[in-house]
């Protein structure tokens, strides 16, 4: 069983889906054989203790072939990358794309980045035998051209696809994919994680979770300029809590996240009020949770701060950078307390952060009951999964025992 994508390079949300599944595998199939192809490949192997291979060619060979310059090696590694991806897949009964926003561009991304990588996998699945699964993923409407192309040329070639909101599947479906007799909405991987004891908030304390902005793919000619605006607004926001009084943590939900972190905490440490922030390197969504146990509001821009923040009962506000925070924040009731991160109000934000205090309880009681539902609703979701493992799996290869 192999594990593929952006994975153990710092993208928390990406690895908390990931954390999901790998233990799914170990309690339900513990004899199954695990490894991973993979952007951090040494992390998964010592996280894990499972064999791990880079997902490119050049980020593993870069350093060792330091003379040569940096574009003809990255040539030679998209070269080289669809056979690797051939001999890597060979070798599995199945292999499976763990919860990402995988057939999605509202961060940059280019078509010959992991666009390209999933096409090959997919296309190694039908020529090895191979199935390949998309369980739980993320996904937009994409503009015609060669990123759309290689998105939904994958979906088809895939064997097994589900996701985590509707918005994912009616995207797939605009686009030409075929989904309404085979593929299913299910929560989010990360409500299967395990959350840790929510204590008594400190008075006045509230999270605040940054994010490297610079919009979507078709944001590239604007990008540094929304860049600039988004951290121009969020030390407007930290400076505006910090005169109210407010102790406030800075984090981030990527490993690309902590230079703003610095930045922001730097300019606000050149205030000459005294205030109280800190700032903190999650390196798991267990991390941030664990963080978020006594605080007692979030305001948070990538999805999965969102989630992590949600997931650990606290109120929060989102300035997400796509739908499909909109939709997390919509599914928990707390639609109108949405924002997006190219254009937001840091008053009104403010504003906000006052009146979820003051429905402190009741807010935090309302997601504890939705977590309770999510958690249920993911049944399903291993059911499909073992259902589609077993039909990739030597018969004797697979004996069930219990789940998540």
């Amino acid at each position: 069983m192999g594990f593929f994508g952006i994975l153990g390079s710092g993208n928390l949300g990406n690895d908390g889906s990931l954390a999901v599944l790998v233990s799914f595998l170990r309690q339900r199939y513990p004899d199954t054989e695990v490894d991973f192809f993979a952007m951090g490949p040494g992390v998964l192997q010592s996280r894990y203790g499972a064999p791990a291979t880079s997902l490119q060619w050049y980020e593993a060979n870069a350093a060792r072939f330091s003379a040569v310059p940096a574009p003809a090696l990255k040539a030679i590694g998209r070269l080289l990358d669809p056979l690797r991806t051939l001999t890597w897949v060979r070798g599995h009964d199945a292999v499976l794309v763990p919860g990402m926003g995988v057939l999605e561009t509202t961060t940059p991304s280019r078509p010959w980045g992991l666009p390209l990588s999933l096409w090959c996998l997919a296309v190694a699945g039908r020529l090895t035998g191979a199935r390949v699964g998309l369980v739980a993923v993320g996904a937009d409407v994409i503009s015609p051209g060669m990123t759309r192309w290689l998105i939904t040329s994958t979906a088809r070639l895939v064997h097994f696809r589900s996701y985590r909101d509707e918005l994912s599947r009616d995207a797939m479906l605009a686009m030409g994919v075929e989904v309404a007799r085979t593929d299913s909405v299910y929560p989010d991987l990360a409500f299967a994680l395990p959350t840790p004891a929510r204590r008594q908030p400190h008075p006045r304390s509230i999270a605040i979770g940054v994010m490297n902005f610079r919009g979507a793919e078709e944001d590239r000619p604007r990008a540094q300029e929304m860049h600039d605006r988004y951290v121009a607004g969020i030390s407007h926001l930290v400076a505006g809590l910090l005169d109210d009084d407010w102790q406030v943590r800075l984090f981030g939900g990527d490993v690309e996240d902590w230079a703003i972190v610095e930045l922001i905490a730097a300019r606000m440490r050149q205030r000459p009020s005294p205030s109280v922030l800190t700032t903190h390197r999650c390196a798991s969504m267990d991390d941030v949770m664990s963080m978020l146990v006594d605080v007692g509001l979030v305001v948070a821009t990538r999805y999965h701060s969102v989630q992590a923040a949600l997931r650990t009962c606290v109120p929060t506000v989102a300035i997400g950078y796509a739908r499909k925070s909109d939709i997390l924040m919509e599914s928990v009731g707390l639609g109108d307390y949405c924002h997006h991160a190219a254009d937001f109000d840091v008053d009104e934000v403010i504003d906000q952060v006052r009146r979820l205090d003051a429905q402190h309880d009741e807010v935090a009681q309302m997601l504890a009951g939705h977590n309770e539902q999510q958690e249920r609703a993911l049944g399903p979701q291993f059911e499909a999964l073992s259902s589609f493992l077993r039909s990739a799996a030597p018969p004797r290869a697979v004996a069930d025992g219990d789940g998540p």
